[in-house]
């Protein structure tokens, strides 16, 4: 049997077509600090002057706009969705549609509203397109990687052996499809190359841009950006 090809499939790779670069950040599960890698990324690439935008693809439980502080922000319809900007970043989230209250959906319901985001999203000239991935490395992982181009995966992970055991799996997995990925050490007892340091005062920046900027994660993630972008900047 044939398969149906979808035309939203198309349509996102039009929507997508001005982006330069496309930097997907994933984990092997949740609780790895994901949301606020994704969102201090956008944010150092902002500040440096380049034109970003941060997409929150984690459908059932974003955050992003709580890590920013980011409230009562709407996207615009002209032909389409045009994302809000925020702290000079373009910003799109579940959260818009769902207005914070949780929502059951699963399965490949989950790919469907994904698809549904992309296909109506303008996004416009883009440097960097900053997607903070549903947790895991599942069928929705790699249904997703399938709409875009362009794009560098950032495996987080922390110290722990088991998260290191997991992480070390993966990715020959997603190497073999010829996808560039590079892993990063989160939530680290130091600081250093492709690791980013365990800081007990971020929790008390959520929600507040000038206080995670400040943040020593904040500050690894802008000594990081080479390796999480895959560009000299």
């Amino acid at each position: 049997m044939n398969k149906i090809l979808d035309p939203r499939e198309s349509v996102i790779s039009d929507r997508l077509k001005n982006v330069k670069k496309i930097i997907l950040i994933s984990g092997f599960k949740g609780g790895i600090g994901k949301s606020v890698v994704s969102v201090m990324t956008a944010l150092s690439l902002s500040r440096k002057g380049y034109n970003v935008a941060l997409l929150d693809l984690d459908v059932t439980s974003s955050t992003d706009d709580i890590i920013l502080g980011a409230k009562n922000l709407y996207p615009t319809e002209d032909k389409g969705l045009i994302p809000p900007i925020f702290e000079g970043i373009k910003f799109m989230s579940f959260n818009f549609f769902s207005m914070s209250k949780p929502f059951a959906i699963r399965g490949s319901s989950v790919v469907d509203a994904i698809k549904e985001l992309l296909c109506v999203t303008i996004w416009g000239k883009l440097d960097f397109l900053i997607v903070d991935m549903p947790p895991g490395f599942g069928d929705t992982f790699f249904e997703i990687m399938r709409f875009f181009k362009k794009f560098r995966v950032v495996s987080l992970y922390t110290p722990s052996p088991l998260s290191k055991k997991i992480v070390n799996k993966m990715i020959p997995l997603i190497r073999d499809k010829n996808i560039e990925i590079v892993k990063i050490e989160n939530m680290s007892d130091k600081s250093g190359k492709a690791k980013l340091i365990y800081d007990p005062e971020l929790d008390k920046s959520i929600g507040n841009v000038k206080k995670l900027e400040k943040t020593l994660l904040y500050n690894d993630v802008v000594k990081n950006l080479n390796i999480i972008t895959g560009e000299k900047l």
